[in-house]
C-alpha cells in the first residue's frame, strides 16, 4: 500500500535525478561531425564535409592528429590541409583530400574551441579501384559464409546420433 512516508523517503531520490537532468541536458555543446570512413581511389582527389551541430560563436581551428598509417609517412597516401578554419557562426567547412598512393590513414580532429566537442575519427582509405573493393568484400561475405555453413553438418550428425 502506498504512503506519505513511503514518498517522502523517495522524494530525494527524485529531486537528485530531476537536478542531474536538468544539469547534464541544458548544457549547450556544439558537436563538430564528419565521415567515419572515406575512400577514395589512387591519385584522385576529394573534398570532405564537416558539419557542426549549431554555429560557433568564434572561429574554430581544426588540427588532423594523425594516430595511424600504413606506411611510415602518412604523406605519401594522402595529403591533407595542415589546419581547416570553421568560420564564427557557420555549421559547416569544407576542404580537399588528395589520395597519392594505396594504403590507410586514421586521423582524429582537434581543435582550440573550448565550446566545440570534437571527437570524431576519419578513417581514409586509399584504393586501386572502387569496383575491385567491392568485389573484395563480396568474395569476403561469400567465404564468411562458406566457412560458417561449414560447421551445420557436424551438428546436424550430433543430433541425428542423439535421438
Amino acid at each position: 500500500m502506498f504512503s506519505v512516508s513511503s514518498a517522502l523517503r523517495r522524494l530525494p531520490a527524485q529531486l537528485l535525478l530531476l537536478l542531474w537532468t536538468l544539469t547534464h541536458f541544458s548544457e549547450s555543446s556544439v558537436y563538430l561531425l564528419g565521415p567515419d570512413v572515406f575512400t577514395l581511389q589512387k591519385n584522385s582527389g576529394a573534398n570532405i564535409s564537416l558539419t557542426s551541430s549549431s554555429p560557433v560563436n568564434q572561429t574554430a581551428v581544426i588540427h588532423f592528429n594523425i594516430s595511424f598509417s600504413s606506411k611510415p609517412d602518412y604523406t605519401s597516401v594522402i595529403t591533407l590541409p595542415e589546419q581547416v578554419l570553421l568560420p564564427e557562426n557557420d555549421i559547416s567547412v569544407i576542404f580537399n583530400v588528395t589520395a597519392l598512393d594505396v594504403g590507410q590513414v586514421t586521423s582524429y580532429l582537434l581543435t582550440n574551441n573550448t565550446e566545440l566537442k570534437s571527437s570524431v575519427r576519419i578513417h581514409f582509405l586509399v584504393v586501386h579501384s572502387n569496383t575491385l573493393s567491392i568485389i573484395s568484400r563480396v568474395i569476403g561475405w561469400i567465404y564468411f559464409v562458406a566457412w560458417s555453413v561449414s560447421f551445420y553438418p557436424q551438428a546436424w550428425e550430433n543430433f541425428q546420433r542423439k535421438r
